[in-house]
This record gives structure tokens, C-alpha cells and sequence, in this order.
């Protein structure tokens, strides 16, 4: 049986021109990638100090208003919108509305808002929904970014509240504080616009954008929360909630509303 023939292997010492050809290649493979890690590694540093994520982790937010003040400019701006919030923001939103386009009283619930509005924005294509999301429940269902964005409905608004903690257990501070980009997590997780607000001001003059379609839009606000801060618990169940709802839709769409 005929033994196979013996090719020189690069590198073995059998051929002299393959082996500097292959520590050639070798060479600018290694440059190449050196050249790129250094590149993106600088660029990653350069971001995290224009975000101040690397030094910054236990100073107080940026932001100069309150939930009340964010919840207060939407309130004014959300015309015929579903609006689901939960945890504190929930309790702010019921000083400002409680009727039967609020979906407010979400309990043991935390992370989940989001999937509730996504659901409903899925099923009344007709209607702005928004959800007011918290970081803390942010953190808790990141998965949910990407399903909202893969499934991408135009009319879906969620505005992240960033305090930087659970306020609505006592305030013990979130994983990452003060160190994650949700906005430009969002981004990367494929939502078609995002945003992000420190001053209700701002969030007032770019509001009415982040209500229109095409979406879904994404929205981070950040406040500083004071303990006399307006807040009081929902008047309804969720079971309560969510009937009065689909009877408001019924009443919209007998009266001949239309998807937009």
C-alpha cells in the first residue's frame, strides 16, 4: 500500500518560501488584530468617559426634575394613548389620570410593564400605546427589548424613569448604576428611535415626536425625586383595569374609529 505523498507543512522547515510566506501572513494577522482591539478598546474607553460610567458611579443624577414634572408633560401630550406604568411610576401617573386608558396597578409585576404595553400595542394598532417604565424594571427584563424590536410596532412608546434605584421598596441602588446607556442599549437592541431627556424641558419639546409614528420609540428621562413628591395607589385592580379598557375600545371602534 502506497504511503501518501509528504507535503511540506509552512512553518516545519520544509519549504523555506512557505515559511516566511506563512510568518508573513501570520504577522499582519496578528497586526490587524492588534490594530483593530486597540481601535475598539479606545473607542469603548472614549465612550465610557463621555458617559462618565467610569468615575462616576456613586454621584446623583444629572437630571433637574422630578417623575411628577416627566408624568406631568405627558399627561398634557398623550391625547388618546393607552398609558401602562408601574411601581412608583404608577403611583405618580394615578395623581394625573386614573380612567380607563390607564393601565396602572401592576403588582409582583416588576419587569413586566413592558410586555403588557407591547402586548396591547400589538392588538390595538389603532392607538399610541405608552409605556412608563423604571430602570429597576428595565434591569430586570432586558430580554423584552429585543422582542419589542424584532416584533417592531409603530405605535409603541416606552419612557424609562432613571433614578438609579428601587425607589418602591426603600431605594436600594440598581445593578449598573449610573453606569449603563440604556438609550444606546435600546439602540443596539434595534428600536427605530431613541432618546434621551435630562431636563423635563427637553422632554417636553421632544415629546410630541416620540408620540408619532413610525416606532417603536424608546425614551430615557432622568429625575431627582423628592420624598413629597405627589403619589397615590391606582383605584383598580388590573382585572378592573383591563375591563374598562376593552370596553373604551369597544365604545372607540362601535363609534368607527380606525387603525392609523
Amino acid at each position: 500500500m502506497s504511503s501518501p505523498p509528504n507535503h511540506p507543512v509552512p512553518g516545519d522547515g520544509g519549504d523555506p518560501a512557505a515559511d516566511s510566506r506563512a510568518k508573513s501572513s501570520g504577522d499582519l494577522r496578528t497586526e490587524s488584530r492588534g490594530d483593530s482591539c486597540a481601535e475598539t478598546q479606545g473607542n469603548l474607553r472614549a465612550d465610557s468617559r463621555s458617559a462618565g460610567s467610569s468615575d462616576s458611579r456613586n454621584r446623583a443624577p444629572a437630571g433637574s426634575g422630578t417623575t411628577h414634572d416627566y408624568l406631568s408633560v405627558l399627561a398634557a401630550a398623550r391625547g388618546d394613548a393607552i398609558v401602562v406604568a408601574t411601581m412608583t411610576a404608577a403611583r405618580v401617573w394615578a395623581t394625573l389620570s386614573d380612567g380607563p386608558w390607564d393601565v396602572l396597578y401592576l403588582p409582583s409585576a416588576m419587569g413586566h410593564a413592558a410586555d403588557i404595553a407591547l402586548g396591547l400595542a400589538l392588538a390595538v394598532p389603532e392607538r399610541r400605546v405608552v409605556c412608563v417604565n423604571g430602570d429597576g424594571s428595565l434591569a430586570m427584563n432586558l430580554g423584552g427589548l429585543i422582542t419589542a424590536s424584532s416584533l417592531a410596532p409603530r405605535n409603541l412608546t416606552q419612557i424609562v424613569i432613571l433614578n438609579q434605584c428601587y425607589q418602591i421598596v426603600g431605594g436600594p441602588p440598581i445593578p449598573g448604576r449610573h453606569i449603563v446607556d440604556w438609550a444606546r442599549l435600546a439602540e443596539a437592541a434595534g428600536w427605530r428611535v431613541c432618546g434621551h431627556c435630562a431636563t423635563p424641558a427637553m422632554f417636553a419639546a421632544r415629546l410630541p415626536e416620540w408620540l408619532e409614528p413610525p416606532g417603536p420609540a424608546f425614551v430615557t428621562v432622568e429625575v431627582v425625586d423628592q420624598p413629597d413628591m405627589p403619589q397615590r395607589l391606582p383605584r383598580r385592580h388590573p382585572s378592573g383595569a383591563l375591563a374598562e379598557l376593552r370596553q373604551a375600545l369597544a365604545a372607540a371602534r362601535n363609534a368607527g374609529e380606525r387603525p392609523a
